[in-house]
């Protein structure tokens, strides 16, 4: 497939002979509507076109085409001096810089009603660019001497929300001219950039749970995942969840038929795509875990798996922790743009025994039982967590225990004084080398018997819970985070021990979880510890509680979890800001 300085290489001669034969008489033109987008798409997107001026329009800014060596310039600009083009209904000058890989557009403002005339520059990187089509745009003559016909080039992306830069809404740019050449240029050399970013995905298994949070997984797969997802041309296979466990089985029964070896002619699935709430996710990526030990760590295609999670259960911890919203459309298009960073897992291991995998929290106590009798009141959705949270403050429970943890290094612990965001320097560290799954198929108790004299154990008493966090646990009940200083791959978990307490005092903790966030070392009082550790090991004296595994139940029995730093890829960049 030719490059886009082939593409508009191939173009120059054809447009030197149309400007040569052009009159004089130039002739502006503006959108009046466009061939309507689909039911779903419009959802998503809307029905926008290119605005109508409403007031006089200043002096025409010709574009500048491609010349027959624009494209050897470092910076190859597609203009062709003397076609008129609108960004959006604004006149406009546009560049398309090919090795950098960005598009921009210089608006013209003022006119005859403005004093004061000026410019907007905009750019727009490719990698944020979704996709670009032609369309067909029916004009209007604003002056008698400017052209009806005109084309129109559709780029789809997205834009920023002002108060909070990590929830992206949808937005496409509209560049029309009378010149179908420049613009379908414009679109070959863009799209063979497209075609470059190999990182995106070209075919996910998706798992929609249509049970989960308010029920309404299925409709958000329908008018705002899947659109976003076809415009992008990402095939996908969707099945759907109808128990718990189910998600697990539909996952490793597709992943050992893709072991066995691709039956269709397209493409391999190269993702998996988790549109529900965290329990969904927390099935999803223990049965790819799961594929990945009992291949043995042999299947690079396993290997290169990423996941996803589209917000659509009562909480999203792990949706909103990895994009800083729960926005199913953003969580969509950071799946479609194919965006990568590595996340912690952490490996926990029962006297049963059983092994789990945890990629947000396990906890135990408090919050074991509120997961524990919020069960049969599902029928609540998210109000469940508050009627049942209220019944446990109330009876406070506590429960004896004995606690061990293996602290990280020294020099490893400075990532626990500053928030992660996108492009965090404490995560970036773990990209290279990621851990073996030999490594993780190692249970975590080798690490209690090999590594002993390096543990430390607390004096054995009553605890109210323990909480080990993941990653930060961002949720709207806690904007923050429950770990305001966790990373998504740092290497190093948060380790919360609150010890038996009156019902003020817990509930204290509670609203300082929820408002301000936990921080290892921070001043919580005498009965909360915040500990940075490596690994865990608790052991039940007495009656039990049940563990909170990312939203999932676990029996008690003595437990060890040891973390294992970036051992799995998600489709996300991270918190913006």
């Amino acid at each position: 497939m030719p490059g886009p300085e082939q593409v508009l290489s191939s173009l120059s001669t054809e447009l030197v002979a149309q400007r040569s034969s052009r009159s004089a008489d130039s002739r502006l033109v503006v959108p009046s509507s466009s061939p309507p987008l689909s039911p779903s798409l419009r959802r998503v997107w809307g029905d926008k076109r290119a605005p109508r001026p409403t007031s006089p329009l200043p002096s025409p800014v010709m574009l500048r085409g491609p010349s027959p060596t624009s494209v050897s310039d470092k910076t190859s600009r597609t203009d062709e001096e003397g076609f008129p083009v609108l960004v959006d209904g604004a006149l406009a000058r546009v560049h398309l810089d090919l090795q950098a890989e960005v598009l921009s557009w210089t608006l013209e403002l003022g006119g005859p009603l403005c004093c004061a005339p000026g410019q907007r520059s905009t750019s727009l990187p490719v990698t944020e660019i979704l996709a670009v089509e032609m369309q067909a745009a029916r004009m209007r003559r604003v002056w008698r001497s400017w052209p009806e016909k005109a084309h129109a080039l559709v780029i789809y992306t997205f834009q920023r929300s002002p108060s909070n830069p990590s929830c992206w809404h949808p937005r496409q740019v509209t560049f029309t001219s009378p010149n179908e050449a420049v613009l379908r240029a414009w679109e070959a050399a863009v799209r063979s950039l497209l075609q470059r970013q190999a990182h995106r995905p070209r075919h996910l298994l998706v798992i929609v749970n249509p049970y989960c949070g308010s029920r309404l997984a299925r409709a958000t797969w329908a008018t705002t995942v899947r659109p976003v997802l076809a415009k992008a041309g990402v095939r996908c296979t969707t099945l759907e969840s109808a128990a718990r466990g189910h998600a697990a089985d539909l996952v490793r029964r597709h992943l050992e038929a893709l072991e066995a070896g691709p039956h269709d002619p397209g493409p391999p699935v190269d993702g998996l795509l988790a549109v529900g709430g965290d329990g969904l996710f927390h099935e999803m990526v223990n049965a790819l875990l799961a594929a990945r030990l009992a291949a043995g760590g042999r299947s690079r295609r396993l290997a290169a798996l990423r996941l996803g999670h589209v917000p659509a259960g009562s909480t999203d911890a792990v949706a909103c922790t990895l994009n800083g919203t729960r926005s199913a459309f953003t969580a969509a298009m950071h799946v479609a743009l194919g965006d990568q960073v590595p996340l912690d897992v952490l490996r926990i291991d029962t006297a049963q025994p059983h092994t789990e995998f945890a990629v947000c929290m396990a906890s135990y106590g408090f919050m074991g039982d509120l997961m524990a009798e919020s069960e049969g009141l599902r029928w609540l959705g998210p109000l469940r967590y508050e009627v049942v949270g209220a019944r446990m403050l109330a009876a406070n429970r506590s429960y004896r225990a004995r606690l061990s943890y293996l602290p990280p290094p020294r020099e490893a612990q400075p990532s626990f004084t500053r928030a992660c965001r996108a492009g965090c320097d404490a995560c970036r560290a773990g990209l290279h080398p990621a851990p073996g799954d030999a490594e993780l198929g190692r249970p975590a108790t080798v690490l209690w018997q090999t590594r002993r004299s390096e543990w430390v154990t607390l004096e054995e008493e009553e605890f109210a819970g323990f909480m080990m966090v993941v990653m930060p646990c961002r949720s709207d009940k806690s904007k923050n985070g429950v770990a305001k200083y966790g990373h998504l791959s740092d290497g190093k978990l948060h380790l919360v021990v609150i010890k038996r307490c009156s019902r003020l005092m817990y509930l204290r903790f509670l609203l300082r979880m929820a408002h301000i966030g936990l921080e290892a070392g921070g001043d919580h009082g005498d009965y909360i510890k915040v500990i940075p550790a490596l690994a865990v090991r608790i052991e039940p004296i007495g009656k039990e509680s049940q563990w909170n595994v990312d939203g999932e139940l676990l029996p008690s029995s003595i437990f060890t979890a040891q973390l294992h730093r970036g051992a799995v890829d998600v489709f996300a960049r991270g918190v913006d800001g």
